[in-house]
């Protein structure tokens, strides 16, 4: 993987961090990639310090968009950061508040303004 690729990856990760995110991460099934959620889940403990379950979330790609609506009413829109244009589409159709992740710094500005905003 790219070295500036990697890098962006963690500044976004460092930024998010400490606003204890629940990960949302496409899987690919088993008969494709057997290491695919061991590996993303290694990821996901190292890199953001996660290790708890219950914040921790695999679904097909399709299904991101059925996270798009959060709480006990189901009307308080999550936030999504995805690089595939598609599942941004998909998840703000659904009234979610995705962002497409092209660079970290647009992310996080993007992300700024949520947080500004609901503030």
């Amino acid at each position: 993987m790219d070295t500036d690729v990697i890098s962006n990856k963690y500044h976004a990760a460092n930024f998010i961090a400490p606003l204890k995110p629940h990960i949302l991460t496409a899987y690919l099934e088993k008969i494709h990639d057997p290491n695919c959620i061991p590996g993303k889940s290694k990821w996901i403990r190292t890199n953001l310090g996660i290790s708890d379950t219950s914040r921790i979330h695999f679904c097909r790609r399709r299904d991101k968009q059925f996270f798009a609506l959060r709480g006990n009413s189901h009307k308080e829109p999550s936030v999504l950061i995805d690089d595939y244009l598609k599942t941004i589409n998909e998840f703000n159709n659904r009234k979610g508040l995705g962002i497409y992740f092209s660079t970290a710094s647009d992310a996080i500005t993007r992300l700024k303004k949520i947080i500004d905003f609901t503030r």
